[in-house]
């Protein structure tokens, strides 16, 4: 349970690692299901181009229609090889994303637990960094108005006072 929620927070993905299997399971019988119903088209075709005839009409007519017939299936089918071979493209990639998903997951569960901690940490350092200073003369702003504030110049560094705290703050309990 902690791996999974661990992986959650991490990526952000409602998928764990067995649901990733079945899709994975799935996409893997599709891919074969198609490769099999585009070889058994193949069979179709070399069938369907066998002769044959009525024998009642004139060999013209049953020429001309045979071979009406056969261009009519030959396009049906190839119609039909194209959309199959376009949904087995479809499952190949998504085979693919899936599988570099996995991989991921792999990675994330071998990083250390404590890694999380220390991002989390220098992230909410760079903000408190960035976001000191204009808090500082926010707050200068304020006291200004009641008629309390210094008279003094300010330099730069004077916006960072108090940081320190403010960052020890930010670190865990």
């Amino acid at each position: 349970e902690y791996n999974a929620k661990k992986l959650k927070q991490l990526i952000g993905s409602t998928l764990d690692e067995n649901r990733l299997r079945e899709f994975s399971m799935q996409l893997d019988e599709l891919a074969d299901g198609l490769k099999n119903i585009l070889a058994i088209d193949d069979d179709v075709e070399e069938v369907s181009d066998g002769s044959g005839g009525s024998g009642e009409k004139s060999p013209i007519v049953d020429m001309a229609a045979f071979l009406t017939n056969r261009e009519e299936r030959k396009l049906e089918l190839e119609k039909a090889r194209e959309g199959r071979k376009v949904e087995l493209e479809k499952a190949r990639v998504l085979q693919e994303q899936i599988a570099d998903r996995e991989m991921l997951l792999a990675k994330l569960e071998k990083q250390p637990y404590w890694f999380n901690y220390l991002s989390a940490f220098v992230g909410s350092v760079a903000s408190t960094l960035v976001m000191h200073p204009v808090d500082t003369i926010k707050t200068r702003m304020q006291v200004n108005r009641l008629g309390r504030g210094r008279k003094e110049d300010d330099n730069i560094l004077s916006l960072y006072e108090g940081l320190t705290g403010n960052i020890l703050k930010e670190g865990p309990p």
